[in-house]
């Protein structure tokens, strides 16, 4: 398979798990899956940028200074998805309500094949500068999230 292919998938599948978490955590009152699906939206920074710098690197251009921004704005993102994290936990302490857990687990186990797929995808994937720990990384990230979901 492509590298083109790989991140359109991996891409693909983050998607469909951002909607299913965040759909249902909505449906289930769960903070775990409302924060997990902010958070494989968070995942889904590095995937584009990845996407998009291999694409550049085939045409000899240079993606440094993206990287840098996209990068620095997706730590930001994820501070930004952290303090609501605590506002609504906070706020769920103040008004407890009812988690349906099956239901969570349920969507978890979801979530975990598609952390176990993607895992797989970015396994042929080098990257724009085709470095050995670009691919390293993406796949012990995915790997993490798996064992995670399944936790």
């Amino acid at each position: 398979m492509s590298h083109r292919l790989r991140y359109l998938a991996a891409l693909a599948i983050a998607a469909f798990a951002f909607a299913l978490e965040m759909v249902w955590s909505f449906k289930t009152n769960s903070q775990a899956l409302f924060g997990d699906a902010w958070h494989v939206l968070g995942d889904s920074v590095p995937l584009v940028l990845g996407f998009y710098a291999h694409e550049a690197h085939k045409r000899g251009k240079s993606t440094s200074r993206l990287e840098y921004w996209v990068s620095t704005s997706n730590a930001f993102f994820l501070c930004g998805v952290a303090i609501v994290l605590v506002v609504q936990g906070v706020w769920r302490l103040v008004y407890p309500a009812e988690v349906l857990a099956w239901n969570v687990l349920l969507i978890a186990a979801i979530g975990a094949v598609c952390n176990y797929v993607q895992m797989d995808l970015a396994k042929g994937l080098t990257g724009a500068h085709q470095h050995a720990h670009t691919s390293r990384g993406q796949v012990e990230h995915f790997r993490s999230d798996l064992y995670s979901s399944l936790a």
